[in-house]
């Protein structure tokens, strides 16, 4: 296959196309050394996703937020889809933006003497929080730059960890949930000063990616003009 017109678009798409396509051979797949531990269907939608979300957050804006251009900038091949993302990603409410889905993101953060730990899970009381309706409000109403913030250093340093379907840590049971860690850093101590999580079921998870690709598509100068046609 040629290389991609457009990386932060096609990329994404294809990644997209191969979580469909193979989607139903995953069951069958499992980690040799760990037969008996269940599919790695998370294992693959976590692949998959990172450059499906990464690629516009980073080619297009965060690289438009830094001001300068780099080696690798994608914000001059579609300027329609670079608006787009500097709108979606911008200071509205993530409720509010094109790839929402209701009832899918929970939000809650730890102080830095409490942020949740990868290798043991979340506590007990983040945990419950996560659960509550409070939680759901607070991703809800949370600007879309702070949730791609979360989500791009989730993905980019390793701070995603398995949940169950109760929102434990997913160490014996089926995967379910996906938990997004990200901590923040005072610019003047450079110390941590708290930990922002992000939680959602994989199934929703799913839709989400669909729908975030279904905005990068529609949102180029093709998707434009096929709309318009």
């Amino acid at each position: 296959m040629a290389e991609p017109e457009h990386f932060s678009r096609d990329v994404p798409r294809r990644c997209l196309h191969l979580i469909n396509r193979l989607w139903h051979q995953l069951d069958t797949i499992h980690d040799p050394r760990d037969p008996d531990g269940g599919t790695l269907t998370a294992t693959f939608v976590l692949a998959m996703s990172t450059p499906i979300v990464l690629l516009p957050i980073e080619l297009i804006d965060r690289t438009g937020r830094r001001g300068n251009p780099t080696s690798i900038d994608d914000r001059g091949l579609d300027q329609s889809l670079t608006d787009a993302i500097n709108r979606g990603l911008g200071g509205g409410q993530l409720q509010n933006a094109p790839f929402f889905e209701k009832n899918s993101w929970a939000s809650a953060k730890r102080s830095s003497d409490k942020s949740p730990s990868l290798r043991h899970g979340l506590d007990f009381k983040l945990i419950q929080e996560l659960g509550t309706e409070q939680a759901e409000k607070a991703a809800n109403e949370m600007p879309c730059n702070q949730w791609s913030s979360i989500i791009r250093n989730a993905l980019a340093h390793g701070g995603v960890v398995y949940l169950d379907k109760e929102g434990r840590h997913a160490r014996e049971n089926e995967v379910a949930m996906l938990a997004f860690v990200s901590r923040r850093i005072d610019r003047d101590t450079n110390s941590p000063t708290d930990s922002l999580v992000l939680r959602v079921s994989l199934q929703n998870y799913l839709i989400f990616l669909d729908k975030w690709v279904g905005w990068l598509d529609k949102s180029g100068i093709a998707g434009l003009l096929n709309a318009a046609a």
